[in-house]
């Protein structure tokens, strides 16, 4: 995020992160729910995509590097200090991330709120994501 060298250099006081867990690069500001306010998480992921009939050896190189540069020491370094903490993983840890619990939930939320972008875009939203099996 933006505000954390604001917070850091003490020109800003941050009241709570929306995340379920403190992140490691603000591990002095209370999660929401520490602050006492019940059920407010609103954790952020992202995964890369590609299209439905990429082979799968495209996917595993793409998977492989992917995770190589996330554990590179300045890309860590740099992501984690704009509050991002860098996971990577595997197709099927995407693919389950996006289809069950929570990701379930972000995608019917999403479902909901993207009809008008939709339309106006032209393209399709799928009820189901396609998932490439490795």
């Amino acid at each position: 995020t933006p505000l954390i060298p604001h917070y850091k250099a003490g020109t800003l006081r941050l009241l709570a992160q929306s995340t379920k867990a403190r992140s490691p690069s603000l591990p002095d500001v209370p999660t929401f729910e520490e602050a006492g306010i019940k059920g407010l998480v609103l954790d952020q992921w992202l995964g890369v995509l590609v299209p439905t009939r990429t082979p799968p050896a495209i996917i595993s190189r793409l998977n492989a590097e992917i995770n190589k540069a996330l554990a590179e020491a300045t890309i860590r370094e740099s992501l984690l200090q704009s509050g991002q903490e860098p996971v990577g993983g595997s197709a099927a840890q995407l693919r389950k991330l996006w289809t069950t619990g929570e990701g379930a939930q972000y995608q019917g939320q999403l479902m909901q709120r993207s009809p008008p972008v939709v339309s106006i875009s032209g393209c399709r939203l799928a009820t189901t994501p396609r998932c490439v099996e490795q």
